[in-house]
């Protein structure tokens, strides 16, 4: 993301306030987040989201 983000958002609809606050997040924050998915966190997101869904 960090050497071609261009490329990276294209596919997405991103406001220029979405590119801002992208503009705002570190790459240490960014890898940070990537790490907490990884680990995991995104199985509990994706278990609440479709609990909400359904309920």
């Amino acid at each position: 993301m960090f050497r071609d983000r261009a490329a990276v958002v294209e596919p997405f609809a991103l406001t220029p306030t979405d590119l801002e606050a992208l503009d705002s997040l570190s790459r240490e924050t960014l890898d940070e987040h990537a790490r907490q998915f990884a680990e995991g966190n995104a199985t509990a997101l994706t278990i609440s989201i479709v609990i909400r869904i359904r309920f």
